[in-house]
């Protein structure tokens, strides 16, 4: 049922509690990587982002500022394996903008994540791409940067999440 030329998925965010409301993203392909966030949105295969952490912020304040989240399986960054039967992906590169999601790099590349886990620019990073796109915030970027400003961001969860079957 869902239009696999224009998925979106959305995660609904609480702060310490209390629901910020849900951030709305436009999937960019269907590369390995990018059908597993929409399982792991839908919760179709089991596992699921709901009920999780976001884990840290990378280059806080800086040129290229994100947050990870998506560990389904410890809920700490040291989890996140893979559905089975899903590969990664061929890569796909853009430029990193704020609103920009991403999946789990190669190993050794810098920043290693687990599978699962998923990143959220919140700010751009001029001349610089990405080469794991997954999709697009196109509603709720503003949720996803208050969680950023947080002095501790494991205060912020996933407490729902899933796609639409119509726009």
């Amino acid at each position: 049922m869902v239009d696999e030329n224009y998925v979106v998925t959305f995660l609904e965010v609480k702060n310490a509690g209390v629901l910020q409301g849900r951030v709305y993203i436009k999937l960019l392909d269907d590369a390995g990587r990018t059908r597993q966030f929409m399982y792991f949105c839908s919760g179709e295969r089991g596992p699921s982002y709901a009920n999780t952490h976001f884990l840290e912020v990378l280059h806080k304040g800086q040129p290229g500022e994100q947050v990870w989240g998506g560990d389904y399986e410890n809920d700490d960054g040291t989890g996140g394996a893979a559905l089975p039967g899903m590969e990664r992906g061929e890569e796909n590169f853009h430029s990193i903008d704020p609103g920009l999601v991403v999946g789990y790099y190669f190993p050794g590349y810098g920043y290693d994540h687990n599978p699962s886990q998923f990143g959220i620019y919140v700010a751009e990073w001029c001349y610089t791409s990405d080469m794991s796109s997954i999709g697009m915030v196109i509603d709720g970027l503003d949720i996803i940067s208050a969680v950023a400003k947080l002095p501790d961001v494991r205060e912020s969860c996933v407490s729902d999440c899933g796609f639409l079957l119509f726009h």
